[in-house]
C-alpha cells in the first residue's frame, strides 16, 4: 500500500506540473478557444440577458412535453443559429480565491490517479513489464478523454479545437502518471515470476 500511496502522490504531482505547462507555458487555452472581440460588450449583454447563475443553452430544448407550435419554433432557431452553450457565473470569480481553486484541483488530480492506481493494481497479474503497465494507464487516460471530451464535439457542436486539445491534454497527463506508477506498482517478485514462460529441461 506504501507504493500506492507514493505512485499517486508523484503521479499527481507530474500531472499538474503538466496542467502548468500545458495551460500557461504552451498556452493551451489561448489555441482550442475563441477570445470574443468585444469582451466588454458581451459581458454587459450577458448581465442584462441572465438573471442567474447557471449553464444556458440557446436555443434552449422546449422539452418532451412542449407544443408542435414550440417544437417548430425551436427547430427554425436551431436551423438559423447560432448555438450557443454559456457556463455563467454572475459572482465572478476573485483572484484570491485561486489558492482553494488550486487545491481543489489538486485533490481532484489525487482522487482520479487513486482510482487509476487501484485498476492497476488490479489488473497487476497480467502486467509483468513496465512498459504494459504504462500502456494500460495510458489507456485508462485514452478511454476517460474519448468518452468525457469527443461528447462535446458530438452532442453540443463545440469547435473541433477545444475538445481536440482537452483530449490532448487528458491523454498526455496520463501518459505522465503511467510513466510513474509503472515504475513503482509492479508485481511482487513471485507474481513475476509465475508469468514469465517456463521451459522444461528436455526442451534445453
Amino acid at each position: 500500500m506504501v507504493r500506492v500511496i507514493v505512485a499517486v502522490v508523484l503521479a499527481a504531482c507530474v500531472q499538474f506540473g503538466w496542467g502548468f505547462t500545458f495551460y500557461g507555458v504552451l498556452g493551451g487555452m489561448e489555441h482550442t478557444a475563441s477570445r470574443a472581440p468585444d469582451e466588454a460588450a458581451v459581458t454587459e449583454a450577458l448581465k442584462g440577458a441572465l438573471p442567474e447563475s447557471g449553464t444556458y443553452f440557446v436555443p434552449m430544448c422546449p422539452g418532451s412535453h412542449a407544443s408542435e407550435e414550440a417544437m417548430r419554433a425551436h427547430e427554425e432557431r436551431a436551423a438559423q443559429g447560432p448555438l450557443v452553450q454559456i457556463n455563467y457565473r454572475k459572482e465572478g470569480f476573485s483572484m484570491a480565491q485561486m489558492p482553494v481553486v488550486m487545491g481543489m484541483g489538486f485533490g481532484h488530480t489525487v482522487l482520479t490517479v487513486l482510482l487509476a492506481a487501484f485498476l492497476l493494481r488490479a489488473a497487476l497479474p497480467s502486467l509483468a513489464t513496465y512498459g504494459a503497465r504504462v500502456l494500460f494507464v495510458l489507456g485508462l487516460g485514452v478511454f476517460a478523454a474519448v468518452a468525457t471530451r469527443l461528447s462535446d464535439l458530438v452532442w453540443f457542436h463545440y469547435h473541433w479545437a477545444f475538445p481536440a486539445g482537452q483530449i490532448a491534454f487528458c491523454v498526455t497527463a496520463w501518459l505522465l502518471a503511467g510513466v510513474v506508477m509503472g515504475a513503482i506498482i509492479r508485481p511482487s517478485y513471485q507474481h513475476a515470476l509465475a508469468s514469465k514462460p517456463h521451459h522444461s529441461a528436455s526442451a534445453a
